[in-house]
């Protein structure tokens, strides 16, 4: 008995074998929408939890510290993978073909 290996169908890429397996993939500009939608809510919330913090309707500074803080580094965070990718872009552009 002579045991042969397995061989792809031709033009049957990574993508095609997820969606065939029902796996949902998003595509980068996607991911990128709502990495920027998750952060804009978390600046609204700190913004608002300042605001009731200065009203007075707010006792707990801490929570609100912590909701500025972590939509600061959010936003760093997101303005570093920006720069990251224009980095990247402006060295592939620079590649001689």
């Amino acid at each position: 008995m002579r045991i042969e290996a397995i061989k792809p169908t031709v033009g049957f890429s990574e993508i095609g074998l997820q969606r065939s397996l029902g796996v949902q993939t998003k595509s980068f500009k996607d991911t990128i929408k709502e990495a920027l939608s998750r952060i804009n809510r978390m600046q609204l919330k700190a913004d608002e939890m300042a605001v009731n913090f200065a009203l007075g309707k707010v006792e707990n500074t801490h929570e609100v510290m912590i909701a500025i803080e972590e939509a600061r580094l959010a936003l760093q965070f997101l303005v570093e993978v920006r720069n990251r990718l224009v980095d990247a872009y402006q060295e592939i552009m620079h590649m001689q073909v």
